[in-house]
């Protein structure tokens, strides 16, 4: 009777072809992690782009909400609200285009950034980092 545990398969001539052929395997998980190490490093940029660039569209949510607040209950004027914002913004290297519209019931505050500009790598510039980050917020004015 043979036990699994006893059983030692003979080399065949198949086996023997099978060596022949295709070699020895050691170093073939170097050459896999080779090849498959810039898709991960790719990956991994375009989800910290892709990180960057909703931090910097929130940021310009945040700074669009506060200005109009402050214009809308009368704290500021139409520079002032347009300085706070930009202040607000943390980073003066974007040019940040700012708009401030009062239509005497209520005010929309718009922020504009060039896509291209919050990117972090801008290699595809014309393809994946085009448009703009558009932020919009209106508010009713206050008497």
């Amino acid at each position: 009777m043979i036990r699994s545990n006893d059983y030692k398969p003979e080399t065949t001539a198949f086996r023997r072809w099978l060596l022949v052929r295709l070699g020895d395997s050691r170093g073939a998980v170097a050459i896999e992690f080779a090849i498959m190490l810039p898709m991960l490093i790719t990956i991994l940029f375009g989800i910290i782009q892709y990180g960057l660039i909703l931090n910097t569209r929130q940021l310009m949510t945040y700074a669009a909400r506060e200005a109009a607040r402050s214009y809308a209950i009368g704290e500021s004027t139409e520079a002032e609200a347009e300085a706070l914002a930009i202040s607000l913004l943390n980073n003066a290297s974007y040019n940040y285009d700012t708009t401030l519209t009062d239509d005497g019931t209520s005010v929309q505050f718009d922020i504009s950034l060039p896509m291209a500009e919050a990117a972090l790598v801008n290699a595809l510039e014309d393809s994946l980092m085009s448009g703009n980050i558009e932020v919009s917020v209106t508010m009713r004015l206050e008497e």
